[in-house]
């Protein structure tokens, strides 16, 4: 595939467009993508840069627009070309230290909120918009010069949120933090066997499925601690009891111990299925979705029509695109259309 990238100094000043091949890049939910191309010696050598090594890559592609920066710079000498290895603005966190301070009794998204706050307050972000949901109970964190990437990660961790910072039509950042990345385009976005795709693999598994959980809250006094078990019992039948049992940081109150254990029983009491696919852009289809969105994928091989949830993108240099995802689970789908 032969396109042309935006290589600029940060914030998308002093750009040059460079005609590149092979160009191939992906997007994930919460983890960072990738971009690389190779660009001809001639064409290379007169890229008006010192260095391209960290200045900021766009490229407008079929699947969407993609950004980042230059992290890795490869010369094949026998065939004269150069590789450009490029990584998304999910970086730019990593390169971002907080202060130090504590933050008792805050929100996830509170404290999210205070440790941008604290990375831009010694040296700006570059990031031009933050979109944070105040979500879950008060939590308490310490920020102790940490990189700001490992700060968010472990808040997502802490509280099951997503996070992802993306590049907007008008070359603008935006971060995002929430409980659930993306939009439910489910009854829109029809993925089909034999129009979009003609090969992926829909795999089934028990692994890491449970349908008997006891909850357990991370007191002090483990052994007085909250504690609560779960259970699915039409799961339970069909499949057998697989029972584990689960901490939770910061939850010591049975009344909010519980319904949390109740939202996690729905993810894991029946069999998790992924999907891989392969997709050509007929009618146009990649524009229609991105990594976090729902769509419908239809299998008359697999004799399966499920909600799909896309987590991450690969556009390939031959121009097709491979996805992969996990279907919704029941309790999810329910939720969704109102009947629970």
């Amino acid at each position: 595939m032969q396109a042309e990238i935006m290589l600029s100094t940060p914030s998308f000043n002093d750009h040059v467009l460079v005609r590149v091949l092979d160009v191939s890049c992906s997007w994930n939910v919460t983890e960072a993508g990738t971009l690389t191309a190779l660009v001809e010696r001639d064409i290379y050598e007169h890229i008006p840069f010192d260095t391209i090594l960290d200045k900021w890559v766009a490229w407008d592609s079929p699947a969407g627009l993609w950004g980042g920066t230059v992290d890795t710079v490869t010369y094949h000498l026998a065939s004269h070309y150069v590789e450009l290895g490029c990584r998304s603005f999910h970086d730019l966190l990593s390169s971002r230290r907080t202060g130090v301070v504590d933050l008792p009794g805050r929100t996830a998204g509170g404290i999210v909120s205070r440790a941008i706050g604290e990375t831009m307050m010694s040296d700006p972000a570059l990031i031009s918009e933050y979109q944070v949901e105040e979500i879950g109970q008060p939590i308490s964190h310490q920020l102790r010069d940490d990189d700001l990437s490992s700060v968010v990660s472990t808040i997502c961790g802490t509280v099951g949120a997503e996070w992802r910072v993306s590049l907007q039509k008008d070359y603008s950042l935006l971060f995002e933090f929430r409980k659930r990345l993306g939009r439910n385009k489910s009854g829109d976005v029809y993925l089909i066997e034999g129009i979009h795709f003609f090969d992926g693999t829909i795999t089934e598994t028990v692994n890491g499925m449970y349908n008997d959980i006891k909850a357990m809250a991370t007191d002090d006094d483990y052994a007085n601690s909250a504690s609560n078990v779960v259970t699915n019992g039409h799961s339970i039948k069909q499949y057998r009891r697989r029972q584990t049992v689960r901490k939770y940081e910061g939850l010591v109150k049975e009344s909010v111990l519980t319904p949390q254990a109740r939202a996690d029983m729905e993810k894991t009491a029946y069999p998790a299925v992924s999907f891989q696919m392969n997709l050509h852009n007929v009618e146009e289809i990649f524009e229609r979705f991105e990594e976090g969105d729902t769509v419908t994928v239809v299998s008359e091989t697999a004799d399966s029509q499920r909600m799909v949830r896309i987590l991450s993108r690969t556009i390939h240099s031959d121009g097709s695109l491979d996805i992969a995802g996990e279907a919704w689970t029941a309790g999810e789908a329910a939720a969704v259309d109102g009947s629970q």
